[in-house]
């Protein structure tokens, strides 16, 4: 039987016994490393984790700022001269707020030597959250997307302002506007993407500027086509159209040049060159092709380049 009645002199062998037991066991050692990987891999895990969380806003501001510049290249609207930005606006849920209360307070004031039992409740919330987030549970998992998807995190809007700067319209969505409205935004902010991969910073035009178009604008409505070929237009871009005779009509003021090719025998593909004069096409027999030359859409297309391309 051991005695550690500390007033009892007789328990002394016992207590150098376990004192030699705790000295074989390392354990002030151990609880050191314990301490001090606490705080460490509190911090340059967790602490990582979350500063990276914190800074997706401001990552995704600076990725879409060369994208604005490529926008304030070109009036969203020409005849009131106004102009679209691409702004982002947070959307964190509560689950995503308590998250990062989370890993705060795991976080802060880790070098801080803890006493016993702060350590064991900071490595008891640490480890917790650990295992939820390690957890092949449906919901946790669903929960884990939910908190680390940055994405999920920040909504964007387009904002359109006037010469002055003032805003005069919040877009968060082509919901609720007019067709011809939405698809114009859409159309726009495409362009305004492949102007920012394809041009380099302040030149005029792409230093790439054509884009190819198959079964163009086939299955669109009139103003939508016509106000795309406008938005590429006013990007500086010149558009290679495969596109059905039927859009001829519409294509045509944008239209440089252009080819027939038909394949009635589903075999052997003949290619006819269309000469452009006022906007009509022009066969290379002279005769006039129709701009409602849609009964042979099935079988025939117009492959046409558009104006406005690069220099």
């Amino acid at each position: 039987m051991v005695n550690l009645v500390p007033d009892d002199v007789a328990s002394v062998p016992d207590f150098l016994l376990l004192l030699d037991q705790l000295r074989s066991d390392r354990l002030p050692e151990f609880e050191e490393r314990f301490h001090k990987l606490l705080a460490e891999q509190s911090q340059n895990n967790l602490g990582q984790l979350a500063f990276r969380i914190q800074g997706a806003d401001r990552q995704v501001r600076t990725r879409i700022a060369p994208v604005n510049e490529s926008l304030a290249a070109t009036p969203f609207d020409r005849e009131k001269r106004h102009w679209l930005r691409i702004e982002t606006r947070s959307c964190r849920s509560g689950e995503v707020a308590d998250f990062l209360a989370d890993l705060k307070a795991i976080t802060e004031g880790a070098f801080n030597r803890d006493d016993a039992a702060g350590a064991e409740a900071r490595f008891a919330r640490m480890n917790a959250l650990l295992e939820r987030l390690g957890s092949a549970e449906t919901t946790d998992r669903s929960w884990r997307r939910r908190v680390l998807d940055t994405r999920l995190h920040i909504t964007f809007v387009a904002v359109e302002y006037d010469p002055s700067g003032a805003m005069t319209d919040v877009y968060e969505g082509s919901g609720g506007r007019s067709g011809g409205q939405g698809q114009r935004l859409v159309t726009f902010c495409l362009a305004a993407a492949l102007r920012y991969q394809l041009a380099d910073a302040g030149a005029e035009v792409p230093r790439y500027g054509t884009v190819a178009l198959d079964e163009a604008f086939d299955k669109t409505d009139v103003n939508f086509t016509r106000a795309s070929l406008e938005v590429f237009d006013s990007f500086r871009f010149q558009l290679v159209l495969a596109t059905p005779l039927k859009m001829l009509q519409v294509i045509g003021p944008h239209v440089g040049g252009a080819a027939t090719v038909s394949n009635p025998t589903g075999q052997d593909s003949q290619i006819g060159q269309i000469l452009i004069e006022d906007g009509h096409g022009v066969a290379d027999d002279g005769a006039a092709v129709p701009a409602d030359a849609a009964s042979d859409a099935g079988s025939t297309e117009s492959a046409g380049t558009a104006d406005g391309g690069t220099d």
